[in-house]
């Protein structure tokens, strides 16, 4: 054991340990890292949020870390600081790695049983052709917007501010997807480039989508699932030599009236109507009623 490093960490009333000011300001504006800085006041540093002179304090006995000259530290300093060098390290990134996300969709046939259908898209890397930071799209005001070709990532950076109410509310609004990352949630004392690019860049652990990328398509894989599942219950079993309604369902967007029905010429069948449809709706539930051997009935034209 080397008795002459101790190491003095500070907490919080959480019982974390405390933030230091891992990163700075330098001479040409950019956030520099506290293991890349010179020593003392040779690092010609200033905090991010009231541009005083900084000592870069690299000793044997607390962590490397950035105070202020005064000796007054600033609030919000260590997370405005962190928050900013995270937001640069995206300029040069290209992409990232985004969370998976989980999708479900069920139809309730009254008498028969509910049928569940899910949907999984894994965690997987978005490129980025160009990002823009802090730029204005109506009322918002997004950390990081990324072009991915034909749309867009809104990327939100949280170390003690993070998406509230009114702004998921604006932000399920306008419909682009958007994804949190969580730095408070690994309770460091410093950071490096090192770790903060695995948090921001490369991991998905303190990552949640705030709107889902892709949702109607995740949705729709969802009801995939779903029709597979009804195309194999055993529905006819279920019923006596009477007409009875099943209800109705959504498929792809088009109304469907589901009717079982009885006659004593083609005895029991099932009739699907469906109501302002699509191609894609159609399709499946063509599917749908050959796998049961039913039919289905059309009340408008294609749009």
């Amino acid at each position: 054991m080397d008795y002459n490093v101790i190491n003095i960490v500070e907490a919080d009333k959480n019982d974390h340990p405390k933030m230091v000011l891992s990163f700075a300001v330098d001479q040409a504006g950019q956030m520099v890292s506290i293991r890349d800085a010179e020593n003392g006041l040779n690092c010609k540093c200033i905090c991010p949020v009231c541009h005083g002179p900084l000592i870069a304090r690299q000793g044997s006995v607390r962590e490397w870390h950035f105070a202020h000259d005064s000796g007054v530290e600033c609030d919000n300093a260590v997370e405005t600081a962190l928050h900013l060098a995270a937001k640069q390290l995206f300029i040069n990134a290209g992409g990232m790695m985004v969370p998976s996300a989980y999708a479900s969709r069920e139809i309730d046939i009254p008498g028969i049983d509910t049928v569940h259908g899910e949907a999984v898209r894994p965690a997987e890397r978005v490129e980025f052709l160009s990002i823009e930071m802090e730029k204005n799209i109506g009322h918002l005001r997004p950390d990081i917007l990324a072009y991915t070709g034909s749309s867009m990532l809104i990327v939100e950076v949280a170390v003690t501010h993070f998406v509230g109410d009114e702004k998921n509310a604006a932000l399920q609004a306008g419909g682009i997807p958007t994804v949190e990352i969580d730095l408070a949630s690994y309770h460091r004392t410093e950071w490096t480039w090192d770790s903060l690019y695995e948090a921001v860049i490369n991991s998905v652990d303190c990552k949640q989508w705030i709107v889902n990328m892709n949702a109607a398509a995740l949705q729709n894989q969802a009801f995939d699932d779903v029709i597979k599942k009804l195309s194999e219950l055993p529905v006819f079993d279920a019923f006596t030599g009477k007409n009875e309604s099943l209800g109705s369902f959504t498929l792809y967007g088009a109304p469907v009236e589901l009717d079982m029905r009885f006659d004593g010429q083609k005895g029991r069948h099932l009739v699907a109507t469906i109501r302002r449809h699509s191609r894609l709706a159609f399709d499946k539930l063509w599917f749908l009623m050959q796998r049961n051997g039913g039919y289905y009935t059309e009340s408008l034209p294609f749009l």
